[in-house]
């Protein structure tokens, strides 16, 4: 596999010529030369280890694509998580939760106590149960005294 063909793969899923350039410590005009054919006049040869620098690159965005997509399904798999309440010596809870904002942000439950909105506010997972919302809830409210 020659440079070209190394950087036409890269380019084909969205690794701009810059990111390229950057990874090879070179200049992006000097990566658009050294695409081109070697009997151009404006040729220029690539850098001596670029198989190792571009081997480096295409395996960090592997690895990125690879964690975005998984999360992506996740996401989209995740079922929609219902608010509830539960009372908790003579208090009513109630538990609403919104969803992460990006693809690796968990969603985040919020409370409030008695119809009063409440500090009571944390991070989740998709597949927490209700009992281990619940629960935590409660230590929550139990392990905060400007709360009760």
């Amino acid at each position: 596999m020659d440079f070209k063909q190394a950087t036409d793969i890269l380019l084909e899923y969205g690794v701009t010529l810059p990111e390229i350039a950057e990874a090879l410590g070179i200049a992006a005009q000097t990566a658009r030369q050294a695409r081109l054919d070697p009997s151009t006049e404006g040729f220029r040869r690539p850098p001596a280890e670029w198989r190792e620098a571009l081997a480096v690159l295409a395996e960090e965005k592997s690895q990125r694509a690879a964690a975005d997509l998984e999360g992506l399904v996740f996401l989209l798999r995740a079922p929609d998580v219902p608010d509830f309440d539960f009372e908790h010596e003579g208090r009513r809870f109630h538990a609403s939760c919104a969803a992460g904002t990006g693809l690796h942000q968990p969603p985040t439950w919020s409370v409030t106590v008695d119809g009063k909105p409440s500090s009571i506010s944390f991070r989740g997972r998709y597949d927490d149960e209700r009992a281990e919302v619940q629960e935590r809830i409660i230590r929550l409210w139990e392990a905060s005294p400007r709360l009760t």
